[in-house]
């Protein structure tokens, strides 16, 4: 049998690298490991030396599974066939831009909070990045504290919408319980009646 868990697995592919990846997967994993999984972050920019230092910026960044591709054909792809926690994405680029992998990801749906950054800032591409629910706009070129502050923070809400996730899923699991007890407890007492009457 494969081993259930994967810790600091490399693999390139059109600059494809997971970091980071202790994802259990026996099945019938509970909340709480799905609470701690790695937060999956996509990134896309059609310049290979920028995605190759935001790669070696974000590398050290524990609990971060990185996939990055320059190629946004290929991007736009993934987004459909997987779901991300976070996407950077660089603004402008050949077929595919990040405007349209953000519009993409809105119409599939998908909470994925989104970092744009360009080289062509306008108020007009950072007022419609923002109307569709990019979390940040940055400009290159960026300083990479100002990227790892970015970043951690969107971390941080990650995590912070597992455990609220969570913390609803056992709400609604306690709410079911207490409903079928309830059920029995009136169906005792309906029961408990009809005998009392039957032997009055």
């Amino acid at each position: 049998r494969p081993p259930s868990t994967r810790r600091g697995v490399l693999a390139r592919g059109d600059r494809l690298t997971w970091l980071a990846l202790d994802v259990n997967t026996e099945a019938g994993q509970n909340e709480e490991v799905v609470s701690t999984a790695p937060v999956k972050m996509l990134v896309v920019d059609d310049d290979v030396t920028v995605l190759g230092l935001i790669e070696d910026v974000l590398s050290g960044e524990s609990n971060v599974a990185l996939e990055a591709h320059h190629d946004s054909e290929r991007a736009l792809a993934r987004l459909r066939e997987a779901e991300f926690d976070v996407m950077i994405t660089d603004l402008k680029m050949p077929t595919v831009d990040g405007l349209t992998l953000l519009r993409e990801l809105r119409e599939l749906g998908r909470d994925t909070l989104v970092i744009i950054i360009t080289g062509y800032a306008t108020m007009e591409s950072c007022l419609e990045a923002m109307r569709h629910g990019a979390y940040d706009y940055m400009t290159k070129p960026f300083r990479i504290d100002e990227l790892l502050h970015t970043v951690r923070n969107l971390v941080s809400q990650v995590h912070m919408r597992r455990e609220m996730r969570r913390i609803e899923l056992e709400l609604a699991a306690a709410r079911e319980t207490l409903d079928n007890e309830r059920q029995v407890a009136n169906g005792l007492r309906a029961r408990m009646t009809q005998l009392e009457e039957e032997n009055a």
